[in-house]
């Protein structure tokens, strides 16, 4: 656990998924609690269960990169919608991702598997703010080796970044 001050802050913690007794998935989390009333960092180490769900072993996934904002970009909106949010009344984590990968068309998705993706959460949406999903190709082909296709992305309301992602796809 990464410590800040005298409070731990933040968690990291390593999930997998099982499947006839192989493991077939894993995913690496930094975890962070909120105080619903203030908004704020709260101490995670009182939520002693969260390391009963998560192992905090080895994990085969090189850690995150770190996101920069985007500079060149190709550009859609959207707007959030009532099934967008959750029962906070902000727009729901899950949905910032299917957003993401709705960028592109089920042709796409046909060809190429999702093999890599990174998330870093910077500010909350809420119920009808409209967002710029802005994208940039790093990686735009793949030349049949597997290399990775690798798009960056990023979530804006009104100037203001909402999550920054990397988004690396292999050919199926």
């Amino acid at each position: 656990m990464d410590m800040l001050g005298e409070q731990t802050v933040f968690g990291t913690r390593f999930l997998y998924l099982r499947f006839r007794g192989g493991v077939i998935g894993w995913a690496r989390t930094v975890w962070a609690v909120l105080d619903t009333e203030t908004r704020q960092g709260a101490d995670i180490s009182r939520m002693a269960w969260i390391g009963e769900i998560a192992d905090a072993g080895r994990c085969p996934i090189a850690k995150a990169s770190r996101p920069r904002p985007l500079v060149d970009y190709r550009e859609e909106h959207y707007r959030f919608t009532y099934c967008d949010i959750d029962f906070n009344r902000h727009v729901n984590s899950s949905r910032y991702i299917e957003l993401l990968l709705n960028q592109w068309s089920l042709d796409f998705h046909d060809c190429y598997r999702l093999s890599r993706f990174e998330i870093a959460y910077m500010r909350e949406a809420y119920y009808d703010e409209e967002v710029e999903v802005r994208l940039h190709d790093e990686c735009a082909t793949s030349d049949g080796d597997g290399t990775p296709l690798s798009t960056r992305a990023e979530l804006v309301h009104e100037g203001h970044p909402l999550c920054r992602a990397l988004l690396s796809f292999t050919e199926r």
